[in-house]
Parts: C-alpha cells; structure tokens; sequence
C-alpha cells in the first residue's frame, strides 16, 4: 500500500493503491549503522568525539551515518543565537545516559553493548559499529525526495522491504540534519582543527534539528517476509528552527527503523541539492596591514554554490557610514567555481575603529536563494597620529575600547578583550576571559602610538588583578613598537604564579578591592622618540580571567602609587560643574591638572590641601562632550581619576 503523508505539524492520511518497490532492495542486506553523538558547544573535548565520528563515517561511508544531538550541561539555550538544542535531545541523552558516561560520547544504534548504559566513550565506537556492519538486518529502508525552492516543500518517499517476519513493534524516524553551521566551540583548535574557520568560529556537522516523524517515530505494520510498504511524506522547511538559519542546501534527510525506541536496524540518508542559483562571498582579504595604514584595497573571494551558470552580479560595499558604492561584474561563473575580484583602494578618513560591509547581490539580475553567505562586516583600527603624555585610561567610559587603544583577535577565535564592569578605583576595566579561551590563543589590546619627544625616564604603570584556575599559566606580555607594530620588544613578562594576584580559583574569577597589584614598566629606552606603541598582549593557557586597570604613561616621576590622600569627583558623569574632594594625610599644595583624550591640557591650576577632607569646584560648562582625566600631584605623589562630561 502507498500512504502520502502530509506533514506540516499534523499528519494526514492520503490516497491508497498497490504499489511495488523501486529504491528498495529485496534481498537480504547487512545492517546499517547510526550515530548518536551527544555534544555541546561548552564541552571542550566534544570536537575530539567530532573527529572520531567522522573518521569512522567517512572509512565506512554509506554504511554510517551521524546524528549530533546538542544535549545536557554543555548544550547553553542562551544566548538564542547559539541555542543548538532541540525538543528531541533530552529524551535521546537520557535513554542513553549520556550524562552518566560523561563527554563526548555517542550510542550506536541505540544498543547495549556492555555495562549500564547505550553511550559509550569515542575510543570504543569503531569497535561496535564493526560489530552492528556484519549483522544482517531484517528489513531493508530506501529513501528518495523532491525539495522545492520556491515552495520550500520536500517531498519523501520511503520503501520498507521486509526480508523477515516483524518480530516487534517497529518504528520509522525520519530526521532532519544540518552540516556547516558556523558558531563557537570551546576549545575547538586542539582536537578537530579542520573545522575551524577563518575567524575563529566553528563549523558544526550532523546537527540534529528536527524530528518529522515525531521522538520516537510512527509504527510501521507488522508483516510477514516479503512484504512491502511505502509512504510519501510532505513538509514545509521553515526559515530557522529556533533562532538557528536554516540553509537548505546543507540540510540531509535521515531515516532509521527502530525497535520500539532503541534497537536501530537499518537506516537511509538524503541530501537535499543545491540550488539553482546562490552566490556566496566565501573569502574576503585585504584589510589595512598594519595600524598605521590608511589605504586598502579589498580583495573578494566569490563562489558559485547554485547549480546555474552565472553572468553577472552587483558589489555593494560601504566604508564606515559613507555612501554605498556599487561595482558590476560580468563574465561566467560555472557552478563550484570560484573567481577573485578586487575593490578600487579605500582610504581611510580618520582616526580609530572603522568598518567594512561587502554584499553581493542581484545574481543573473535576480534575486539569491540563499542571502544568508553573501555579506561580511569586517572591523579594523587606524591610528592616523601620535598622542602627548600623560596617557590615563581607567576604563570608566561605556565605549569599548577607548578612542586610543585598538583590540586585535590575533589567533582568532572571535574572543578578544573586552570592558568588565569592575574595575580598581572606577567601575571599569579591560579584562581577557581566559576561563573561556582556548589554551594558546593570542589577543592584543594596544594603545595609540604615543609621542615620548619631551619626556625623559619614561614608564608605564597599570594595575593587575589575576588568579589561576589551578596551575595553568596564562601569560601577560606589555611589549612596544617604534615602527608601527612591524617589530616589537618585550619590555614585561608575567605568567601564572608570577602573575597572580590572588589564590587559584575553579569559578571564573572576578577581582576584589583587594586583589589588585600595581605593575610598573621601564620605558626609558624610549625617552625622546616619536612613535612608540605599546601592546598588552595576552597569551592563553586556558586557565582564568586577567583584568588591567588604571593605565599611566608619562614620567616616572609623575608616577607614584599614592598612599597619603584619597580623591573622589562628583557628579560624574556631569555637565557644568564638578567638585573635587581629595582627602589627604598631609598637608601640601596640589596640582590640579585635567587633560582630554589626546593627551592636551585643557584645565591647570594649584592649590594649598589641607590635612581631611578638601574640596575643590571647577567650572566644566566650556568642556566639550567626552572623556577626560583629572591629575592632581601633591609632593611625591600623584593621583589619577577620570571625569566624563555629557549633555
């Protein structure tokens, strides 16, 4: 008999007529074997369970097939944008007590092997797939199907040969699989370095994403040898499941026959074809080389990913905010091929952090199937000058990272320094997530190229709030650059117990008051030139979070830890006025001086403290909008705030 079966979340029951079998063998085949790899993008060892698998699946190709279920502790639903998991996980892990073996690990075929329970660690996998490949299967599953772009309908048939009398209850499951899905991956660079991409991310295969026949399955008919049966299904492909795109072309359609819910016995795999017509940005280059550049020129690596020819398309690129420009092409792309095409140069018009946005469109003056691989936005830094001492960041500004200083994801993984909400004095500071950030991984964080013409014995002082995890070393190096970052010389060294503020601890570690150290570096061998960069570069060892705060470049005779007077300004942020109270121990005049952010001078004046409190009212109503930094030096000491004026 022949079912269509209609599935759009209800299932109807269509034409019957007599069929005979066209996909499906009719004698005996050996059984085939399926996967169930439970996995998550918080599992640091999962992507060696990755590599395993798809070791095995592709020595026995056609013969195994994988399923990764994202499941369990290691499987976060937020944020959305990386929620891998489905409605079918929990139910599939829990029957193979996945979170009892520990992972990664995976089931094959739904079977106890030895021991408790179905999952079982990478190392034994091969073993029992060799085992289930030379055991003949009592039903024979072929499958087929039609997907519509237009309509988004995939049509399936499945054929069911029985070469045995059905001996138990048993169930047909038809899966929906996703490969090359772009996203993180702890620890991915160290166990299955293939699937990493350009960017750091990761591309995640096999991902399951929908069950059409339900958990477990619809009950197949018992029948005798002999018997055959078959059944159309029907369903719409959404545009996502869960926050997740769905991309047709690498969607696969799986189908098993279990035995009630374990036992698989045989299976089937589909995938569906390309489109006629998708063009796909797959590489892009050409980004200015070094920070002091102000010039590039693009350079775009295009793929033909349709399976029709393609005679033109659109460019549309624009620099930061500017006007989008439009570049034509014309030629012929055949399908899998790919051409390179170049941008006129691009400069640079200021100053700081910058964007690119590359798109094509209009393929063939049509529009794409697939939209979703046609764009990148790539960020780049450009320091167009030099800065004049003193340079004060203490992180207190929302904007991140401050005007003068870049971030650089050198080994890329898409983690980088970022603003932590605590901070040594202010609420504010530049922390690297080492509890996150794969063993190895390099990111810089560098200050603008700042101007040492007039300054002699110069030195950098900052503070430094760090622990382990247990005994890993995570390194901070502060090196520094006369040429633009072409060369640089390691000035400040620091790793694990060296480097640590505190006792190790196993959750990701956030500094107390107490927990910050002062860290001075020499600078002297710079003293009178005109460039020079200085780079705080991070080393991961995988073991816990480092914080930097409070950064001074100036002399050092104007860099002091101050013990003997305490310095509060209030309101801040403000807008006409400011009041300085400064709290000291002795009495002495002070200096009160207030730079903006390009190190100019824009307040100075003296006057006498008083031992206790002392307040001081300064007139901030012709001070421009933005970020500025308070010096006051009293005696031998100097203390460093900074002040935000707003609206």
């Amino acid at each position: 008999m022949r079912k269509i079966l209609i599935y759009s979340f209800i299932m109807v029951m269509a034409i019957n007529v007599i069929a005979q079998p066209t996909i499906v063998n009719t004698y005996p085949t050996n059984k085939k074997v399926v996967i169930e790899e439970f996995t998550g993008i918080s599992c640091g060892y999962c992507p060696f369970g990755h590599k395993t698998c798809n070791n095995i699946a592709n020595k026995y190709s056609g013969e195994v097939f994988i399923v990764n279920v994202h499941y369990g502790d290691f499987a976060p639903t937020t944020p959305a944008t990386t929620d891998y998991t489905t409605a079918f996980g929990n139910g599939i892990g829990s029957q193979a007590g996945a979170n009892h073996v520990g992972f990664p690990c995976a089931s094959v075929n739904r079977h106890k092997f030895t021991g408790t329970y179905l999952a079982m660690e990478p190392s034994s996998i091969e073993t029992y797939v060799k085992q289930e490949l030379v055991k003949t299967s009592p039903v024979n599953l072929a499958i087929d199907f039609t997907f519509d772009y237009d309509t988004k309908e995939l049509s399936i048939l499945v054929e069911v040969y029985y070469t045995e009398a059905a001996a138990s209850s048993r169930k047909l499951n038809i899966a929906l699989l996703q490969d090359w899905i772009k996203g993180p991956q702890a620890d991915n660079g160290n166990f299955n370095p293939d699937y990493i991409t350009g960017d750091g991310m990761y591309m995640h295969m096999h991902m399951l994403r929908h069950f059409i026949t339900g958990q477990w399955g619809i009950d197949l008919p018992a029948d005798t040898a002999g018997a055959f049966w078959d059944s159309t299904f029907k369903y719409t492909m959404p545009e996502k499941f869960k926050s997740i795109p769905v991309v047709n072309y690498n969607m696969s359609i799986l189908a098993f026959i279990a035995e009630n819910q374990k036992e698989i016995i045989t299976a089937d795999k589909k995938t569906i074809q390309l489109p006629p017509l998708d063009i796909s940005l797959k590489k892009y280059e050409g980004e200015p080389a070094s920070l002091c550049q102000n010039n590039f020129t693009p350079k775009l690596t295009i793929y033909n990913n349709g399976i029709d020819t393609i005679k033109n398309f659109d460019i549309n690129y624009k620099l930061d905010n500017g006007a989008e420009r439009v570049q034509k092409w014309m030629g012929t792309l055949a399908s899998k091929a790919e051409i390179i095409v170049s941008l006129p140069e691009q400069i640079v018009p200021e100053n700081g952090k910058h964007t690119i946005n590359i798109k094509l469109v209009n393929p063939n003056d049509t529009i794409d199937y697939d939209a979703n691989n046609n764009e990148v936005l790539k960020t780049f830094y450009y320091f167009s000058d030099n800065i004049s001492t003193p340079v004060l960041q203490d992180f207190s500004s929302t904007a991140f990272p401050p005007a003068e200083f870049a971030i650089v994801d050198a080994t890329p993984d898409g983690k980088c320094w970022a603003k932590a909400s605590t901070g040594h004095n202010a609420a504010g500071s530049a922390y690297i997530n080492w509890y996150g950030i794969t063993s190895g991984k390099i990111d810089d964080l560098i200050i603008q190229p700042i101007n040492l013409t007039d300054v002699s014995d110069a030195q950098l002082s900052f503070y430094v709030a760090y622990r382990q995890y247990s005994n890993q070393n995570d390194k901070l190096q502060v090196d520094v650059s006369t040429n633009c970052g072409n060369s640089w010389i390691t000035k400040f060294s620091k790793s694990g117990s060296t480097l640590k503020t505190g006792a190790p601890i196993t959750s990701s570690f956030t500094p107390t008051v107490s927990e910050w150290r002062l860290e001075k570096v020499d600078l002297s061998d710079f003293d009178n030139m005109e460039d020079v960069m200085i780079r705080f570069r991070a080393i991961s060892n995988y073991g816990n979070n480092l914080y930097i705060d409070d950064i001074n470049v100036a002399s050092a005779t104007g860099i002091k830890e101050n013990n003997n007077a305490f310095l509060l300004i209030y309101p801040n942020p403000t807008k006409d006025f400011a009041t300085i109270e400064i709290d000291a121990l002795n009495a002495s005049m002070a200096q009160i001086q207030i730079f903006n952010t390009l190190g100019e001078l824009v307040y100075n004046s003296s006057s006498w403290i008083n031992v206790g409190k002392n307040t001081l009212d300064i007139n901030t109503s012709l001070f421009s909008k933005g970020i500025y930094f308070v010096n006051v030096k009293m005696q031998d000491d100097i203390i460093n705030k900074s002040l935000i004026i707003g609206e």
